[in-house]
């Protein structure tokens, strides 16, 4: 579930609808589950930039997690 989380916090960020040095308004944590990732955000709830250029694109998401499934 953390890759999905991750891709999915990320993907604003991938397409620029929000600057790298910003928080993402509308990210809402579930009170039953928050991802790891969340503690290395920045002051303001904003990802490291390596992150964004370095993410993997669902398709890549989805192999990695039916191979570690397996």
């Amino acid at each position: 579930m953390e890759g999905f989380a991750k891709y999915v916090f990320l993907n604003p960020y991938r397409k620029s609808l929000v600057t790298a040095h910003s928080g993402w308004p509308h990210w809402h944590l579930s009170r039953d589950y928050t991802p790891e990732f969340v503690q290395h955000l920045d002051g303001n709830g904003a990802p490291p930039e390596p992150w964004i250029k370095d993410s993997l694109n669902v398709g890549e998401l989805i192999e990695s997690d039916l191979n570690v499934s397996c």
